[in-house]
């Protein structure tokens, strides 16, 4: 199975007519997503569309009649945003892409991973989700066995493309996001309970539900996180067991304003491979 690259902000694309008059022309996906055709009075949304979709939609819209016309759209150029692969990979950093990458590809651009990493891999995507369900576990984080990746790349998942992020967690870490004070990656260094987890970023923000905290795990046997709901405030009350934190695991606390629930695991795995790219690039200065 072939995935079709989706089209995204700063891509240039071949816009032809293939009929009556053929013509051709160039034009740019601007920072909202739409291209502006002079056959064509209002923007088209191209951004996350396969260059075929657009290609129909474009086609309607300069239609004589019941006839449609016959429009083709390629991706001349791809946008100028960067790929960022962090994490557990030997030369992690941001790497200007001309084409998309399937996830091997992409791990080798940054010569692969290391022998601390974990499991599995991250992947948020900066310009449009991807089009595996059973990938996308956490939330808009897509999550993929490190091990398959490096071998086959997952020919048949939405390839990489400038804008995305994969992140390679190492093994003996966990993560916690959402409503604490300092959300990020925590090198495991014994087997704390979840209190104690949460103590060593600083505790939950203030009106963080203390009832509704999750923990994903990686069962052993399984290819895909699974989330354990977690009351805290039975546990304080001794009216619960502990929860002890295991290498892998991503403790996820609800934030006050539940309108952003979904992105903050994204946002966090986002700013963990940009500021640890960005290090080491100043190192090999």
């Amino acid at each position: 199975m072939t995935v079709k690259p989706l089209i995204g902000v700063g891509d240039r694309l071949r816009v032809r007519n293939l009929r009556s008059s053929p013509s051709e022309t160039t034009v740019e996906v601007d920072r909202t997503g739409m291209i502006r055709l002079p056959s064509v009075a209002e923007p088209i949304n191209a951004k996350c569309l396969t260059e075929r979709d657009l290609a129909r939609e474009i086609g309607e819209r300069i239609s004589v009649g019941e006839t449609r016309a016959a429009v083709d759209v390629a991706i001349a150029e791809y946008g100028r945003a960067s790929l960022v692969v962090a994490g557990a990979v030997y030369l992690p950093g941001s790497f200007r892409v001309r084409s998309t990458l399937t996830l091997q590809e992409g791990l080798r651009l940054a010569s692969g991973s290391t022998p601390l990493a974990g499991r599995f891999i991250y992947v948020v995507r900066g310009s449009c989700e991807g089009r595996s369900e059973a990938a996308r576990a956490l939330g808009v984080v897509e999550t993929y066995d490190l091990a398959a990746a490096q071998e086959n790349g997952f020919p048949d998942v939405q390839r990489l493309r400038g804008g995305d992020t994969v992140f390679v967690p190492p093994g003996g870490s966990f993560i916690v996001a959402g409503g604490v004070s300092r959300p990020g990656l925590v090198r495991l260094s014994n087997a704390p309970t979840l209190a104690e987890a949460l103590a060593s970023v600083g505790g939950v923000v203030p009106g963080a539900p203390l009832n509704r905290i999750s923990v994903w795990r990686l069962t052993p046997g399984e290819t895909a996180y699974k989330v354990y709901p977690v009351n805290l405030e039975e546990i304080e009350a001794g009216r619960a067991g502990q929860v002890v934190i295991r290498p892998g695991d991503i403790i996820e606390v609800p934030i006050p304003d539940e309108t952003k629930r979904g992105t903050q695991f994204a946002a966090l795995l986002e700013r963990i491979a940009l500021n640890a790219s960005r290090a080491d690039d100043a190192e090999n200065k």
